[in-house]
């Protein structure tokens, strides 16, 4: 459990970094500019990205990799056990009201297909893709 709401923020993390591009036409961002976060690292490559979240909480024992790769783009080689996430990300479920606010004020409220728990949402934009059918109720919380 703790490894999918640990995906789920590093997805969310890795879109809303900011960004810069290294011609006006090319889709694929050069570098992200981390100012505050740590305790990972980014290695770049052609068409991917290895990230390394170095301690994800406190105690944990290990290190946890995920590949971002360029949509449309095959996968490498060499990385068999390594969740991938095709970049940009399209959808997302979250565990958390926190998270709600933040795509809510980036306009990504369409992107949300799933979430724990409805009984604590107060945001009315939320609630009215609730009562639209979107998103859906996900993971052990489904009340």
């Amino acid at each position: 459990m703790q490894t999918k709401i640990l995906l789920i923020l590093l997805s969310m993390l890795l879109t809303f970094l900011p960004v810069s591009a290294a011609s006006a036409g090319n889709d694929a961002p050069d570098k992200a500019t981390v100012r505050y976060a740590q305790g990972f690292t980014i290695e770049y490559k052609e068409n991917y990205k290895l990230v390394t979240v170095l301690n994800p909480w406190k105690g944990a024992v290990g290190k946890y990799q995920y590949l971002l790769i360029q949509r449309g783009t095959p996968p490498p080689a060499g990385y068999d056990g390594v969740p991938r996430i095709e970049t940009p990300v399209r959808s997302i479920i979250t565990m958390s009201t926190t998270h709600l606010a933040y795509l809510d004020q980036l306009g990504l409220l369409d992107t949300l297909v799933g979430y724990s728990t409805f009984k604590y949402i107060t945001n009315p934009n939320v609630l009215q893709r609730i009562a639209a059918g979107k998103p859906k109720k996900s993971g052990p919380d489904k009340v």
